[in-house]
């Protein structure tokens, strides 16, 4: 529960001070407890990674590893890659030294993950597994690979699953994983939006490129029956746009309400964004520098900024400066692709990357991959995640340039990316 407190705060309302403040609060009390090492593994940073990853090792990976979860060994894995490297760390075959007990399916998930047990198994064994557990994941890609001498296909799914394929959530999901092409996609999605609302979220985002009054109908399903508000308003910026430009401001304002309430980051954004289009920049102003204050990113520097370009003498223009040399210290440069150079020894913290987070559908049809390093955006060279944001949201056009520096090449991606606006709707509209 405690663990539960922690990611939340820290990851979905972003107070990882807050966060860290309670952990360590309770931190004490909870030391009492053997597997809380493991807790510690998960959320402890440098030096105190180092000692947690000591602890758990000497008192429940080596003395007592019938007490930790199969999660628990990868994280430890993981985080204590130290420990790892030096062979000191026990490796799940240490415990998990064998495959599922005969006649059983136990734990197969765990046991399947350990190399070294998985390469023990014989195909007369993965057949018996595949007979108790038709279903199981982990079992039908093992047994695919193994037995059949290939990776898995969407035909070995729906023969697990029969004719019930369509109407599984883990079939769909399987099926979805294998990468199908956008028609398949879409009606796979589809099944999954008659299964459970919040998949209509996403059915909606796919329909976009398509059929936009389709998505429309499928984002006011899963606005209106997702449980998860947090989602919902995490999903809201493009059918907020959608209302704006068909002129229905009415629902663009209480999409805007619904958005901002939850005060996801997204949500928050999406509220900012409907006042700024519809000429309401103090009531623009007020959410953004809420978001600002709460979130990374730079929301309410780039609000000025923008502000500033529109109106160099309007009443915006002096924070519009301000904000622009905290946002480019270095100044808004604008280059083209030929006069870059690659950077022969990129850092972390000196350069923006597309990493998991960022690898949406919408930048891989762009034809970015995880790991590129974005070294402009329109034109505009960016080295951080707030100058990417403040250059993106400088145009609103269906289309976006991307310079990336994939190893010691540069790329340059341009193409359809249905981006959020920030443009007025008409000049001078309240």
């Amino acid at each position: 529960m405690v663990w539960a407190e922690r990611y939340h705060v820290q990851s979905m309302l972003r107070q990882p001070e807050e966060a860290a403040s309670r952990w360590g609060e309770l931190s004490p009390a909870l030391r009492l407890f053997p597997l809380f090492a493991l807790a510690e593994v998960g959320w402890a940073q440098r030096g105190a990674l180092t000692e947690a990853c000591r602890l758990t090792q000497d008192a429940l990976l080596a003395k007592r590893p019938e007490l930790v979860p199969a999660a628990a060994w990868d994280l430890a894995s993981r985080r204590c890659a130290g420990l790892r490297y030096s062979g000191e760390l026990t490796l799940p075959s240490a415990w998990f030294a064998s495959g599922p007990p005969p006649g059983t399916a136990f734990d197969h998930v765990a046991r399947l993950g350990v190399p070294e047990i998985e390469a023990r198994l014989s195909p007369v064994d993965l057949e018996r597994l595949k007979a108790l557990e038709p279903q199981s994941w982990p079992i039908l890609q093992t047994y695919v690979k193994r037995v059949r001498g290939r990776e898995l296909k969407a035909a070995d799914v729906r023969e697990a699953y029969g004719d019930g394929a369509d109407g599984d959530r883990a079939a769909l999901f399987g099926l979805l994983a294998l990468k199908p092409d956008d028609r398949e996609r879409v009606r796979i999605l589809g099944r999954l939006c008659e299964v459970e609302a919040q998949y209509c979220l996403t059915l909606a985002e796919e329909l976009t490129y398509t059929d936009p009054l389709a998505a429309v109908k499928a984002y006011q399903r899963g606005i209106v029956d997702t449980r998860d508000r947090v989602a919902v308003s995490n999903s809201t910026a493009w059918l907020a746009d959608y209302y704006l430009d068909h002129g229905q401001e009415r629902e663009a304002l209480e999409l805007a309400q619904l958005s901002g309430e939850v005060y996801s980051g997204a949500g928050l954004g999406t509220q900012g964004r409907v006042f700024e289009r519809l000429g309401r920049l103090e009531a623009a102003e007020k959410v953004f520098q809420a978001l600002q204050e709460r979130y990374e990113g730079g929301a309410l520097d780039a609000f000025y900024v923008r502000q500033m370009r529109r109106k160099p003498d309007g009443p915006y223009a002096e924070a519009g400066r301000k904000a622009l040399e905290q946002l480019f210290p270095q100044g808004l440069k604008t280059t083209r692709v030929d006069k870059l150079t690659a950077l022969k020894a990129p850092q972390r913290g000196e350069v923006f990357v597309l990493d998991s987070g960022w690898i949406t559908r919408r930048y891989e049809r762009l034809g970015a991959k995880l790991g590129d390093i974005v070294r402009t955006v329109d034109d505009v060279e960016v080295s951080s995640e707030s100058q990417y944001m403040c250059a993106r949201s400088l145009s609103d056009s269906s289309e976006l340039s991307l310079v990336v520096q994939r190893g010691p090449k540069l790329y340059e991606l341009r193409g359809l990316f249905p981006r959020v606006k920030y443009g007025p709707l008409t000049a001078g509209k309240k």
